[in-house]
């Protein structure tokens, strides 16, 4: 569970700190996923292993994660920051 949670923060963390490189003309979430994605696999390789397959277990507790985190308004966060940073 922890390096679940550890994942998502670090997941959203590369988000904010790469926020200039997305492209508004792709899907903002399947950005976010592909950031995700990396992350995990880099965890994987700092482990020095990869799984051939994620447990339900795994899977449940990224889940339960990720669902504490208020995705509401997220469309209009991201303009903020994009207009911060300009």
């Amino acid at each position: 569970r922890a390096a679940a949670e550890d994942l998502f923060q670090e997941t959203f963390l590369t988000v904010a700190q790469r926020a200039a490189d997305y492209d508004p003309q792709r899907d903002f979430l399947a950005w976010v996923r592909g950031v995700a994605r990396n992350k995990v696999l880099e965890f994987w390789r700092r482990r020095g292993s990869t799984p051939r397959l994620v447990s339900e277990e795994i899977l449940e507790e990224i889940i339960t994660v990720a669902e504490q985190y208020d995705l509401t308004g997220l469309q209009s966060r991201r303009m903020a920051l994009a207009h911060c940073l300009e």
